[in-house]
């Protein structure tokens, strides 16, 4: 074997496969088979080091009774809040994952991945904050936060039990990683995001026999030092973050997944100048990168990855899932570059 390393390259796939199986968004985030169908497209197309099955941030809020608005081509929405008094909260009780809305759906998606892909599987949920705008909507949510915290407590409390729950199922149907998106934190300070999204995902996250990645969308700059604070294994940042500052802050086997640009890198650019891109953050990433991650060691080690000299705390990603519009011939040289071997680490 050539003396040297690569890194894990895990992109969040999941929309560029319905090119592969030439279907829509709506029917696979509809059908189970088009989805798990799009899933094994795109594992053999580009045999990542894990795969994501598709993205759907709709999934917790539908189950909790909230109207989705649905198109064939575009990510479904969350038409109107379902919670805007106490009394309302109290009415609502833990969506049964296995019954409500389109939870079973995802679940049996993954008790097929289980039994067909050998490499880790990797599932979605809605982070704590973001399903609490979900189901409140954001600007009543952020009012909330100031002038009623006990109100927000409670509805943090009670939607950190609806996705600790659809977590745990889908850990027991076979998900070897939970990513948790919180999307919505972007939007509160680093002082609100420690009292109204760390300790909720912290709780999620420590329930969970399975490797957990918290992913914000957006410059996370500012929340970084509280995002490692809350105990995943990793974090998933987007293009606008420093990826080399992270590592820098990183400690106890934490890993940074990213953070190519999704659009305007992965959909624009040439495949010779995602390769490059690559390269130079692989490059960069590599004068602050530890060789051991708890990620990698945990869920990587067992494959037939074993053997080979790469467990960095660094997983090359795309900084947040990748449109459905990425050309096929750009997500495959982002793979090549991914796995092109460099010197090792000194």
């Amino acid at each position: 074997m050539e003396s040297g390393r690569r890194h894990f390259v895990v992109p969040l796939l999941g929309y560029p496969g319905l090119q592969l199986t030439q279907t829509t968004i709506l029917r696979a985030l509809t059908d189970e088979n088009a989805h798990f169908e799009t899933v094994c497209a795109l594992v053999e197309k580009f045999k990542p080091d894990a795969i994501f099955y598709i993205m759907d941030l709709t999934v917790e809020a539908e189950a909790l009774g909230a109207k989705i608005n649905f198109s064939t081509n575009q990510s479904p929405s969350v038409g109107g809040q379902v919670i805007s008094s106490e009394q309302d909260l109290k009415n609502l009780s833990i969506p049964d994952p296995g019954k409500a809305g389109r939870m079973p759906l995802f679940l049996k998606v993954m008790e097929r991945m289980k039994k067909t892909l050998p490499l880790p599987k990797a599932a979605y949920v809605i982070g704590p904050l973001t399903l609490a705008g979900e189901i409140a909507g954001v600007k009543n949510l952020m009012k909330t936060l100031i002038r009623s915290a006990d109100f927000a407590r409670k509805i943090l409390e009670f939607t950190t039990r609806v996705s600790k729950t659809y977590a745990q199922a889908l850990v027991e149907a076979g998900a070897d990683i939970i990513c948790m998106l919180e999307p919505t934190a972007v939007l509160v300070s680093p002082k609100h995001f420690a009292q109204c999204s760390k300790p909720y995902v912290e709780e999620i996250a420590q329930s969970l026999r399975a490797v957990t990645i918290l992913h914000i969308c957006g410059n996370t700059t500012p929340l970084i030092p509280e995002m490692i604070k809350t105990r995943v294994h990793g974090i998933s940042i987007d293009s606008l973050v420093d990826l080399v500052g992270v590592l820098s802050q990183l400690e106890n086997g934490m890993a940074v997944i990213g953070n190519i640009d999704p659009m305007k890198v992965m959909v624009f650019d040439s495949p010779e100048g995602i390769r490059e891109k690559v390269l130079s953050l692989r490059r960069r990433a590599s004068a602050q990168e530890k060789v051991f991650s708890t990620f990698c060691h945990r869920e990587f080690s067992g494959t037939g990855l074993a053997g080979e000299n790469f467990h960095s705390n660094f997983i090359l990603s795309s900084g947040c899932d990748l449109p459905p519009e990425v050309p096929l011939e750009n997500v495959a040289a982002f793979m090549a570059a991914g796995r092109e071997w460099l010197p090792p680490i000194s």
